[in-house]
């Protein structure tokens, strides 16, 4: 959790204070969420789950638990590992 968190800041800081897109969480249900964990027909691991702008996060190859979205904070809960894919970023 600590290497993710140390990521976003150096992604922050590396981008010289431009305007980075955020991920509206409010726009996916906890169905889907939980929907994301189990399936790994539909969202095998490596795969795209959830994609705003340039920002996506990644299904893990790990066994990851998506638990639930609080719209009112915009937030995500799980347990485990999430890949955040920023690669196709022009800042």
């Amino acid at each position: 959790m600590k290497s993710i968190l140390t990521f976003i800041i150096a992604f922050v800081f590396s981008v010289g204070y431009s305007q980075i897109d955020c991920i509206n969480f409010g726009d996916y249900t906890d169905t889907y969420i939980n929907t994301v964990s189990s399936d790994h027909a539909t969202y095998p691991p490596g795969s795209a789950f959830i994609v705003e702008g340039d920002i996506q996060l990644i299904k893990p190859n790990t066994s990851t638990f998506y638990q639930f979205i609080n719209s009112a904070d915009n937030e995500m809960c799980y347990i485990g590992e999430l890949g955040i894919d920023v690669s196709t970023s022009s800042a």
